[in-house]
């Protein structure tokens, strides 16, 4: 089984995308990309670590596909 990448590798990726997406935003958005990474990031880590895939919750199976759920909705957004 694959490992999610470390986290500073995960912050740096999307962190990458989220600058680039919010150029055309107001500055005071665009400046919250990188709190907005860390945010996220953090909280999918809390989750992976409070809901643990045991053999009655065999469905508690977080990755980095539901991270990158986050993000996608994220880029989705427009400047208006």
């Amino acid at each position: 089984m694959l490992q999610l990448p470390d986290n500073q590798s995960l912050l740096k990726i999307y962190k990458t995308f989220v600058k680039n997406h919010f150029k055309s935003f107001p500055k005071s958005i665009a400046e919250e990309a990188d709190n907005i990474c860390k945010s996220a990031l953090i909280l999918h880590q809390e989750v992976c670590n409070k809901f643990r895939k045991t053999a009655a919750n065999f469905h508690y199976e977080f990755n980095i596909r539901h991270l990158t759920g986050v993000f996608q909705g994220v880029l989705q957004a427009r400047p208006d």
